[in-house]
């Protein structure tokens, strides 16, 4: 059993590299909206307007979507979601 769980978390981090996404220590996939934004070829804002968007359509979606900031290149603080995509073992 362990040896699968650690073929499936190699495999996760081949993944998570190759599209820009991280696995947390739990084994989730997390993304955040700069990620998205950056390659789907959207301005940051609108990402981050749609995210609010469907919060507000599906509260069962709040709990994929973790409010954070990150700091920009003129060093503020600037509003940022994180994705979490449940792993299923």
């Amino acid at each position: 059993m362990e040896n699968k769980n650690s073929n499936n978390n190699e495999l996760m981090l081949v993944f998570a590299k190759e599209f820009g996404l991280a696995v947390n220590e739990q084994g989730n996939v997390v993304v955040n909206s700069r990620t998205i934004a950056e390659k789907y070829g959207k301005e940051h804002k609108h990402v981050m307007r749609d995210i609010r968007n469907l919060i507000k359509l599906s509260n069962e979606l709040k709990d994929n979507f973790i409010k954070s900031i990150y700091i920009n290149k003129n060093n503020r603080e600037m509003p940022d979601f994180k994705n979490i995509e449940r792993h299923v073992p």
